[in-house]
């Protein structure tokens, strides 16, 4: 039942996406293939351009303490609606949007995002990846709301079939 389920969403993604079934499981082709379309709708192409753009883009990686087995106190979880994408859509972060590393004679304007590791975006349009995202976002709200109307109906439909089969059973 578990296989069929992860079938049923990867069949829905690969028809959300417009992709061959074969490729749901790559995250980075996907990505990719939604910014391809978008960039080409907008009259723009992705170009596999090789310049030394590593060396200035340094990250640094997040750091996981090694848990320690035992009861703790005071702890809190805390969830956050497609953080990750919100994230993203706050701070218009795409390839198309992205200005570079600031540097000590860098001019931030009104029209300028900078985010807490110094790298600036544009906001003077809504970046490839926050329209695709806010599309998705907007979507995944809709088809939950579909979800709960519908869930409302056949509540209601299942009540009245299990109504009219108990009144029916005395007669």
């Amino acid at each position: 039942e578990d296989k069929l389920a992860l079938l049923d969403v990867a069949f829905a993604m690969s028809n959300v996406a417009q992709i061959e079934v074969n490729k749901v499981f790559s995250p980075v082709y996907i990505a990719e293939i939604l910014m391809c379309r978008e960039f080409l709708e907008r009259g723009r192409f992705m170009a596999n351009d090789k310049r030394d753009i590593e060396s200035e883009a340094t990250y640094d990686g997040a750091y996981v303490a090694k848990p320690e087995p035992g009861y703790y106190k005071y702890v809190s979880c805390f969830d956050f609606a497609s953080m990750y994408p919100n994230i993203q859509i706050q701070f218009n972060i795409s390839p198309d949007a992205y200005m570079g590393k600031k540097k000590s004679d860098s001019q931030l304007t009104p029209e300028t995002i900078l985010t807490k590791n110094d790298t600036i975006f544009t906001k003077k349009f809504d970046s490839a990846a926050r329209t695709i995202l806010t599309r998705l976002y907007n979507g995944r709200v809709e088809t939950k709301s579909q979800m709960k109307k519908l869930e409302e109906k056949l509540q209601s439909e299942k009540t009245a079939k299990k109504t009219l089969a108990l009144t029916s059973a005395g007669y």
